[in-house]
């Protein structure tokens, strides 16, 4: 089991960032907040293989699309794609979901609002 690369990191950044984005109003961070994403990261080892399938997916449907990984993309650009896989890998995104939201309500910021 080896860690994710630069490129899949980058990918599951935008993608959970997504998921849940940071709140002004409520004065909460995002899941790409670099302490939640290194807990996403960690955690995410246990299913290292099948997550990096789901990224590179994720990926080439951005690259299909657009003709850029997904991480490259615009918001509105990334809907239409997550839209897509969702559709298509709906337990690889179920997972990439619960992964996030575990790791996000574990930060003491986050629980302290």
């Amino acid at each position: 089991m080896s860690d994710f690369t630069a490129d899949e990191r980058g990918t599951l950044a935008a993608l959970v960032d997504m998921i849940i984005p940071a709140s002004a109003r409520y004065d909460v961070p995002g899941s790409a907040d670099p302490a939640i994403f290194a807990d996403i990261l960690s955690d995410a080892q246990r299913h290292r293989e099948r997550l990096g399938e789901a990224l590179a997916a994720l990926d080439a449907l951005a690259r299909d699309a657009h003709g850029a990984g997904f991480a490259d993309l615009t918001a509105g650009q990334r809907g239409g794609v997550t839209d897509t896989f969702r559709a298509t890998r709906a337990g690889d995104a179920g997972l990439i979901a619960a992964v996030t939201a575990q790791c996000y309500y574990r930060d003491d910021r986050v629980m302290d609002s």
